[in-house]
């Protein structure tokens, strides 16, 4: 989250979790002062194109239900900051509680295009396949567009009142 507290410097706010609720209230905050837009994709049309491309996915399910990649991948395009993710990701829990599926749901997205795999080293030296939307591919077949970049906090200096919203 890019702020620019002097003239020619940018700094960012950086927040690392697993817990993307937190990420996205963190996010909402610094939007409203800021007054980025907030990133609302057209989901019923994605739907159509995905449902179309993927009927096999379809297969058993009933009414308004949503197949779990569907759902992954949503939370993942509109809740993930940049489009990162890997199976413990909180958020994934209330779509698919066990571990060993979540992983097979995400390389489904991974397989079909939708997400790419990104191996990143971290200090607990755990092997963790994180994946990261592929937007190229999900706006030829989704049409939807990569979220604008975040514009950074302005050197105006907020007011008290602003500061307290």
């Amino acid at each position: 989250m890019p702020f620019n507290p002097k003239a020619k410097q940018i700094f960012h706010l950086i927040l690392c979790s697993n817990y993307e609720v937190g990420v996205r209230a963190t996010r909402g905050f610094f939007c409203e002062r800021t007054n980025n837009p907030d990133y609302k994709p057209d989901n019923k049309q994605a739907f159509v194109e995905f449902r179309n491309k993927h009927k096999e996915i379809f297969e058993g399910l009933k009414g308004n239900q949503r197949p779990k990649q569907w759902r992954i991948l949503w939370k993942t395009i509109t809740g993930h900051e940049e489009g990162f993710c890997d199976y413990m990701c909180r958020d994934f829990e209330d779509i698919e509680q066990v571990e060993k599926e979540r992983i097979k749901l995400l390389e489904w997205l991974a397989n079909n295009g939708y997400m790419t795999r990104c191996d990143t080293s971290n200090p607990w030296k755990l092997s963790i396949t994180q994946y990261r939307i592929n937007w190229q591919s999900v706006k030829d077949i989704l049409t939807i567009e990569l979220p604008p970049p975040l514009e950074p906090l302005s050197l105006k200096p907020l007011s008290l009142k602003e500061i307290s919203k």
